[in-house]
C-alpha cells in the first residue's frame, strides 16, 4: 500500500516520534499538545517491536518458500502441496 514496504512506513512514523522527543529535549516543550514525552518514547518502542515481528515473519515465510523449492528440486515428479501465506505486495 502506498508503494512502500510496511517496515519503512513504520520507520517514518518512528522518525516523527524521534523528532518530537528531540524538540522536547531542545526546547523543553512538545509541539503536539496532549501527548507526553513518555508517550512519544513508548510509541517508538512499539514501532520497533512491530518492525521486529514483521521482519521475523517475512524471514520465516522466506525460509518456508526456500524449503518448498528445495523439495520440488529433489522430487520433481511429485506434486508438492504447501500452504504459503499471502504476502503484502509492493506496488
Amino acid at each position: 500500500m502506498l508503494g512502500i514496504h510496511p517496515v519503512l512506513g513504520m520507520q517514518m512514523r518512528q522518525m516523527d516520534k524521534m523528532m518530537r522527543v528531540r524538540t522536547f529535549v531542545e526546547k523543553g516543550e512538545l509541539q503536539v499538545k496532549g501527548e507526553g514525552i513518555l508517550d512519544a518514547v513508548l510509541d517508538q518502542i512499539n514501532y520497533l517491536v512491530l518492525q521486529y515481528a514483521f521482519i521475523q515473519d517475512e524471514l520465516n515465510n522466506k525460509e518456508e518458500v526456500v524449503h518448498i523449492e528445495e523439495h520440488r528440486k529433489r522430487y520433481p515428479t511429485r506434486e508438492t502441496y504447501a500452504y504459503i501465506p499471502d504476502r503484502v505486495d509492493e506496488e
